[in-house]
């Protein structure tokens, strides 16, 4: 049985050194509901997919095994969300990696604003 979504899912969860329980309580579920997600006896509803992207900052699709990149399905809406004072729901590997990413755009809006490839490609 292919379980992409449970071996993404506990992927990101040990990633970011999260146990089964703190990622049931942002949830709303139990430590044991969490499990049967990882190890494919039990899938998630839409509601709690959309919470788990959330919780991590990807897309539904990386979550599903759909694609390789963890973007968010709409980045207009995670940059809102960071300017109206919610990076700090981020953990704190991404929101490292926001700073970095706003350093880097900093950078090259003063050296050359058409390079911004160049800047972010290594990120």
């Amino acid at each position: 049985m292919n379980n992409k979504f449970g071996d993404n899912l506990k992927k990101l969860r040990t990633e970011n050194q999260i146990t089964q329980s703190e990622l049931a309580k942002a949830l709303g579920v139990s430590p044991s509901t969490v499990g049967m997600y990882e190890t494919g006896e039990r899938e998630p509803n839409f509601e709690t997919e959309e919470k788990i992207a959330d919780y991590f900052n990807v897309s539904l699709d990386y979550l599903r095994g759909k694609t390789d990149k963890q973007t968010p399905d709409d980045v207009k809406k995670a940059v809102n969300r960071i300017l109206n004072g919610e990076m700090y729901n981020l953990n704190q590997r991404n929101q490292a990696l926001l700073m970095t990413y706003y350093q880097a755009l900093l950078d090259t809006q003063k050296d050359d604003p058409t390079d911004i490839e160049g800047k972010l490609g290594d990120l």
